[in-house]
This record gives structure tokens, sequence and C-alpha cells, in this order.
């Protein structure tokens, strides 16, 4: 059933402070001291059909879900491309992805989005032309990897640690193995080369990228690592190519959504830890880059995992994923913040 035009109202107490999602609080203002930052979730659209582990980024006004696994289909790796027109409210099939995929690294620019890499265990790099509805291949991942994040940094796209095939395993096997490997793909000359790679190795690191540096956010950990899901949280300089620690996440986290709304980080949902036990999670924290320091926001109207999320402006879009107990979502949500005060603040 859609949930079109519903908006949920997600009051919070904290100690003896009451906090509402029409707080006047929002993108661009600076975190409440012991509050959290108020966002107004609206349902929208549903999906065509329900996706989890899927990706979305936005190019011309418009956003673009990819890939991910269907019920419908009980294809593990889609192939599907839909084009969500928000003055429309309504979602278009577009020209399908050459090899289907899950979990993999898309980033847009001028108009141009890329697919990189992927399950199961790809190499595959695709651009895609929404002008002309079309699909060209480029040059391939040096190592075809899978739960990977991208993120663009000039004209190059950092795609950062995931997993490949273990070099250990025996001949014919499909095993696979962490890898801290960060590639660069250079967009003008259609070209790979290795960079500083991740300090530790993570499965379904996000990626973040905020006034020319690189943000790697949370994943999975291999064995024998005390719990499986890492709060970690690390900044790379391209240009001093050192990647540093910065002050761990609010709580562990694996594929949540990622949007950049000024210098602000969101991380949207994703499965967490608590008490040893993993879960589904609705949470919404933020990371002020000029403060160096993490604050909440409202969390979304229901625990959503590996959703695709994408940004418009100053609005988040949450689309698919799925509940704790891996169950395929089609809702789609708009994250809005509060209007700017006479005081320059939301």
């Amino acid at each position: 059933m859609s949930l079109k035009a519903r908006t949920f109202v997600l009051p919070f107490v904290l100690g003896s402070i009451f906090v509402s999602a029409f707080s006047t609080t929002g993108a661009q203002s600076e975190p409440e001291r012991g509050g959290v930052r108020a966002i107004r979730w609206t349902a929208k659209a549903d999906l065509p059909l329900p996706h989890r582990n899927g990706k979305a980024v936005s190019s011309g006004g418009k956003i673009y879900f990819m890939g991910g696994y269907c019920p419908a289909t009980k294809e593990w790796c889609e192939s599907s491309n839909y084009e969500y027109d928000p003055e429309k409210d309504s979602w278009t099939a577009k020209a399908r992805i050459p090899v289907g995929r899950s979990n993999f690294a898309l980033v847009s620019l001028d108009r141009k989005i890329f697919a990189v890499g992927g399950d199961p265990v790809l190499p595959n790099n695709d651009l895609y032309l929404p002008d002309e509805d079309r699909w060209a291949g480029l040059a391939p991942l040096s190592l075809p990897r899978q739960h990977i994040d991208g993120g663009l940094i000039g004209n190059q796209i950092y795609v950062v640690s995931g997993m490949g095939k273990d070099p250990d395993a025996p001949d014919g096997s499909e095993r696979v193995a962490l890898t801290p490997t960060v590639e660069i793909y250079d967009l003008a000359a259609d070209r790979w080369a290795m960079g500083r790679p991740l300090p530790e190795a993570r499965d379904g690191v996000q990626v973040a990228v905020v006034g020319g540096k690189l943000y790697a956010i949370g994943g999975g950990l291999g064995p024998n690592k005390g719990r499986s899901i890492s709060a970690a949280f690390q900044r790379y300089d391209p240009g001093a190519k050192a990647w540093e620690s910065l002050p761990d996440l609010p709580f562990p986290i694996l594929g949540p959504g990622i949007a950049v709304i000024g210098e602000d980080i969101f991380v949207v949902g994703g499965l967490t830890e608590e008490l040893g036990s993993s879960m589904a999670s609705d949470k919404v924290c933020f990371f002020d880059v000029r403060r160096d320091r993490w604050a909440m926001a409202s969390p979304l109207p229901k625990p959503i995992q590996f959703s695709g999320v994408a940004v418009l402006g100053d609005r988040i879009f949450v689309i698919g994923g799925c509940d704790q107990d891996f169950r395929e979502y089609d809702s789609v949500y708009e994250g809005t913040f509060g209007p700017r005060s006479p005081h320059g603040r939301r």
C-alpha cells in the first residue's frame, strides 16, 4: 500500500528537553546542545518494486535508483534502473544496467553516472548517460570487489575497501576476503591507480566527500574482532595522501545511507549492534565537519537497513531497503528541514 504524502512527526524527550520534528532546527544550523537536529520525514511515491542493497544518486534534478535485490524477480543482483521525478512524485523505468549488481559504488558528475564493482565480486565500471538513456563500458577495477562505496574528488572516483576474492582460497573457490584496497579512477584518462589503503579493511564501508576530503564510515569487521560491526570513522587527505582517525560514530553501523548537506555528513539507518545483537536501525546521526563532532537527528519512521540514499538540494531521500528480518521495502521517504529563522538559523 502506498504511503504517499503522509508525514511523520517524530518527537523526542532528552532529559527535560522536548524536541519535535517540526522544530526550527535544520540542516544548515549548528547542532543543538543536548538535543537533536529536527528532520521531517514524508512518504513519497513507492518504488515500482521492493529492493534492498541497491544504490541511489541524484543527477540533473532527478534521482536514480539502481541494482540491488528484488524479491519479485528473485534476482540477488538486479539490473533495474529507475528514475524519480520529484516534481511529479513518480518513478520511470530506464535502460537497465548492463551487468546486474548489488552493494556497489554509484557516483555522479555532470549528468554522468558511474556504477562500479559490486556483488558478485565484479570488476565492471559502467557509465550511464541519463540524457541519452544509454550505457557504455569503461576501464574495469584492477581488483574486482563487492560491498564497496565510492566518492568523487575533482575528476577522480575513489573506491574504498570491501571484499575481493580470497587470494589464499583453493582453485575454483568463490571464497571472498576483506581488503583495505583503495583504487582511484581518473575520469579523463579512463584509468585506475592504487591509492593509500584504508588503515583497517572493512566490508560495506560507506563514503562521503566534504571539502575535497574523503570520509570512510563504519562497515563490517572480520572474525576475531570482538564485534562484527565497526564504529570507525576516518578522513583521507588526497594532498597529503594520508588517513587520519576521527571521533568514532555514536554507534557501530553497517550498510547505512549517507547524505552530505553543506558540511554535515548524515548517516541514515543501517545495521547496528546493541548488547551483542545486530538489528536494523532507525537512527540518524550527523558529523559536523567544522567542529569535528557527532550529533543526533530525528530518526526514520521505521528501522531501515541497506537502502539507497540520495540528496536533492537540502532534501534527503531514503529509498527501499529492508527491515530486521530482511523483508524488502518499496517505501520512499523525503527528509526536509525547518525554515530559516530571522537569526540565520534553521
